[in-house]
């Protein structure tokens, strides 16, 4: 399921809310002209979650960033990461990694249907449960807030003593819930 920002931002440059699963004929149909590539209609019914399927390709992740006024989706990530391009007063439910104190255990979901369960200990994270995401269990991370609604960036991923590089969580979805566990 898309996350509530890039829906808003399709939705402004389309000038009508996305409801039903017949207004994705007409979007691949606005995106094909005003983009010059295609995207189906069955892929945006996916996007958009009313049908189930696969998260989306980069090819799809690129014109949909394209078509919102971006270069391409890491672009837009970045941008997004910066959090620099909007105007509006909101209240953003997050956390910040220079906030935490040892051993604070915290739990996030991002789609489709992904869960991780981590303690903070000595600088960074230890992953202590993991379900359907590319973390592993012991798995340690490094990030600078976790913010719900957004695709979770993180800085280092270790495992096994082997530095895996940085990940991107949720990039369509964004984070769609953040607890403290304890």
């Amino acid at each position: 399921m898309v996350s509530k920002h890039i829906r808003f931002r399709i939705e402004e440059v389309f000038g009508k809310e996305i409801r039903y699963p017949l207004d994705c004929e007409a979007l691949a149909i606005d995106i094909s002209q005003k983009c010059n590539e295609r995207i189906s209609a069955s892929t945006l019914k996916r996007f958009f979650g009313f049908i189930s399927g696969t998260e989306p390709r980069t090819y799809t992740l690129d014109v949909i960033a394209k078509y919102i006024g971006y270069k391409n989706w890491d672009e837009y990530l970045e941008i997004l990461a910066g959090k620099n391009e909007s105007s509006e007063f909101v209240t953003i439910e997050e956390i910040k990694a220079s906030n935490l104190s040892q051993n604070d255990t915290y739990e996030f979901c991002y789609e489709p249907m992904r869960k991780v369960t981590f303690q903070y200990k000595d600088s960074q994270c230890v992953v202590l449960e993991s379900i359907n995401s590319k973390l592993q269990k012991n798995d340690l991370f490094v990030f600078s807030s976790i913010t719900k609604d957004y695709p979770l960036l993180i800085s280092s991923v270790v495992r096994n003593s082997m530095n895996l590089g940085a990940l991107t969580l949720g990039k369509v979805s964004g984070i769609t819930s953040i607890k403290k566990i304890q």
